[in-house]
């Protein structure tokens, strides 16, 4: 086997075949690395591998062309099989001897990391893991190749079938990867010939993901070839092989083992394919990108409803988040993942009310479906951004806030040098484990808790501010009738008792209050009549509030409306009290946060009493209190501040909030006549219902998030453009000059 590979290196090398493959090979990988890396100043070298396969198809028939095709047409295989070789050896030394030229452009393309990294951070995990794949992925090409010329008498078809065979190979994975995914049928179809094509199943190394099955895979069938190689030589050549292969029983024994060996290796590649993707891939990324914690494993593996999680129109750029999306499917034997494409799926952009959208709004967003309800995913929601430098230092912003800086930075040139700090020192962080796993979570749930009034007591809110406001926010409440006895179910996230006609029944009142031990939280709304319902008060007095009866009032002073009057204005007795909030409570924080002084006009409210010492374990906190001049009505002498709206709350999570004065807050009468004053008011009732109606809280704790976006290359342009002309002319040039140096010597001696 060594004479025929040195035979066959010497041939190879010096030829125009051999010349042309390292110099082409060359410049197309540097002008790959120029236009992604120096142009894009991307540190990421192993992008180019994405455009490297084009090469190899382009090339690699160059160095099988003629191997046993010409020596049959030349009659020199006579020879090779007279010689004290096996036909082994012959094969063996030709393959090697291909791949050994085949090598030459990886070792030097060793040295372009090296050199990329003088600039910036290059992960040289990724990058050689990827540059040594791609030559395993040369050496089952090789071996493909070879065996087709083993077959071929002519050699324009020896030229020919390579060439046709691998487009038909590359072609297989593109079809596969774009055929409509729209029923059970073309999506297996379409997997099944992706994993034919080797060039298919090469593209996850590209982003991080070392898969030993796909490995195994080249390897093995690379074998399988060339075995297949020296069976169709030894038969070719039957004739004059050696002695080895002249018995006919030996050549049967010989074809058997060949046959045996391709099964053998077809049904180990079969294996090692079944084999799980959490078992068969390695995050090797620098930044663990694809890499999950343990909490979100256990929670996948626990999984049982079936979830379905759709990529909706994902461009190549962003093929790491539907990479992520597989390795989460992979813990889960019921989640699944689907593409997406909602040109093409029509019938899924009218299910899910996405026809009216231009497909481009809708990239890389993720919808993620149960049985009982769905969720969508925006891709920037996806994403927070840090950065560090002593203009913005900020840390973990959302997409839009970051967007809100860019939009204000770039609308003026001014501001031109501070841009380009935001974009060049911005780290981008990918939250999709946190984002995408709480949202299965959610789906998947039991039940969603809700934000229900109570029934049964003529309580209707649908027609007030109240109600309209709750629905433009999300937050629409059911009815719960509890008058039969029934208990409070866990799926009531919040309980509203707004102005009951009646009081509450013995069961009623036991119902809600065992609801509120375990952890159950109540918004009250009363009136004057109220206060007399015996079990309503007795509800809110064990929270160490109770009411005093009597209207709330205030002096007035009513000016003269005629500037020659000579009489004095007047003072009068209002019950339309002005209250103010307490901002160190997080609902009126919360109100505080929307801008703006925040101040309530309230109508017939009483006056509500904070028991403090009634119980150690609640913590009572006023919400609106009025100013100090307000009085009950009839007794303008006794003036006090008063509150007419409190929150009661325990450390094991039970929350009420009581607001009197409810007709205020609740905006009953005509909804065209509310002014922006009577909106003000039941904001604070809208808020206190957000404050208690936790309506999804996650179990799942908060994973690390994982930088998504590599720091480029810190080079200027005229050092990216002469390193780029290094690449792409002076390395291939001198590659190709020195075997033509050599050629020429050798033919000259």
């Amino acid at each position: 086997m060594k004479a025929v590979f040195k035979k066959e290196v010497r041939s190879l090398l010096f030829s125009y075949a051999g010349m042309a493959f390292i110099g082409l090979f060359l410049c197309f990988a540097g002008a790959m690395t120029a236009y992604w890396n120096l142009s894009e100043l991307s540190s990421s070298f192993e992008v180019i591998f994405a455009y490297m396969p084009f090469a190899a198809i382009a090339l690699i028939p160059l160095l099988t062309i003629g191997a046993f095709s010409k020596e049959r047409r030349e009659g020199t295989d006579r020879f090779l099989a007279l010689l004290p070789l096996s036909t082994k050896d012959i094969v063996l030394g030709k393959y090697f001897a291909r791949l050994f030229v085949a090598m030459i452009p990886n070792v030097i393309l060793i040295f372009t990391p090296l050199i990329l990294n003088i600039w910036g951070e290059v992960n040289y995990a990724t990058a050689y893991v990827t540059l040594l794949v791609f030559s395993i992925l040369e050496c089952l090409l090789i071996s493909v190749c070879l065996y087709i010329d083993a077959h071929c008498k002519r050699r324009y078809l020896a030229a020919i079938i390579p060439y046709g065979v691998l487009v038909l190979w590359f072609a297989l994975g593109v079809i596969g990867e774009n055929i409509p995914a729209s029923n059970a049928f073309l999506r297996a179809f379409g997997d099944i010939l992706s994993k034919l094509s080797p060039f298919s199943l090469f593209n996850g190394f590209l982003y991080g993901l070392f898969d030993f099955r796909v490995v195994f895979a080249y390897l093995a069938t690379a074998i399988l070839f060339v075995a297949l190689c020296i069976w169709a030589f030894a038969s070719k050549n039957g004739v004059y092989a050696s002695e080895d292969y002249k018995n006919t029983a030996q050549k049967k024994a010989s074809v058997t083992l060949s046959l045996v060996m391709a099964f053998a290796i077809i049904f180990a590649n079969v294996c090692v394919m079944l084999t799980p993707e959490r078992l068969g891939r390695i995050d090797i990324t620098s930044q663990r990108t694809y890499t999950l914690s343990e909490e979100t494993k256990d929670f996948l593996a626990s999984l049982d409803k079936d979830v379905t999680v759709y990529a909706v129109n994902f461009e190549d750029s962003e093929y790491r988040i539907k990479l992520f999306l597989d390795r989460m499917a992979s813990y889960s034997d019921s989640l699944a993942v689907r593409d997406i494409d909602t040109e093409k799926d029509i019938d899924f952009a009218v299910k899910y009310g996405l026809d009216g959208y231009d497909a481009s709004s809708l990239a890389n967003s993720i919808i993620v479906e149960s049985a009982d309800r769905i969720q969508m995913i925006y891709y920037s929601s996806l994403f927070t951004y840090t950065n560090n430098s002593e203009y913005f230092g900020f840390e973990r912003i959302s997409a839009s806030e970051f967007q809100q800086y860019y939009s204000a930075f770039a609308s003026n040139e001014q501001y031109a040098e501070y841009l380009n700090i935001l974009i060049t020192e911005t780290d981008m962080y990918f939250e999709g484990q946190n984002v995408i796993s709480r949202a299965i979570e959610y789906v998947a749930a039991d039940y969603i808790p809700s934000l229900y009034v109570l029934g049964g007591h003529e309580t209707d809110i649908s027609g007030t501010l109240l109600g309209q406001l709750g629905s433009y926010y999300g937050m629409t409440p059911k009815t719960l009738n509890i008058t039969d006895g029934s208990p409070v179910t866990m799926d009531v996230a919040s309980l509203m008792i707004a102005t009951p006609k009646t009081d509450l029944s013995e069961s009623e009142l036991s119902a809600i209050m065992a609801y509120l031990e375990k952890g159950g939280q109540v918004t009250a709304l009363t009136n004057e009549s109220n206060l007399e319902m015996k079990n309503l008060m007795s509800l809110l007095d064990s929270y160490g509030m109770t009411a005093s009866a009597g209207i709330l009032a205030e002096q007035v002073t009513i000016e003269n409306e005629s500037e020659e009057s000579a009489e004095e204005p007047k003072t009068e007795e209002s019950k339309t009290l002005t209250v103010y909030p307490n901002y160190d409570h997080d609902i009126m924080a919360t109100i505080a946060s929307q801008g703006g002084e925040y101040s309530a006009k309230i109508t017939n409210a009483n006056s509500i009493k904070l028991n403090e010492g009634k119980d150690s374990s609640l913590l009572l906190t006023p919400i609106l209190k009025t100013s100090e001049n307000a009085y009950f009505a009839g007794a303008e002498n006794e003036k006090a501040t008063h509150i007419v709206a409190a929150a009661a709350e325990r450390a094991r999570g039970d929350r009420v909030v009581w607001l009197t004065a409810a007709d205020s807050f609740l905006g009953v009468g005509d909804m065209a006549s509310f002014d922006e004053q009577q909106i003000n008011n039941t904001m604070a009732v809208l808020f206190a219902q957000s404050w208690t109606n936790n309506v999804y809280s996650s179990q799942l704790s908060e994973a690390p998030a994982s930088q998504y976006m590599t720091n480029g290359l810190q080079m200027s342009e005229t050092a990216s453009t002469v390193l780029g002309m290094i690449f792409v002319a002076v390395i291939p040039a001198a590659a190709v000059a020195v075997a033509a140096i050599i050629r020429y010597k050798r033919e000259k001696a």
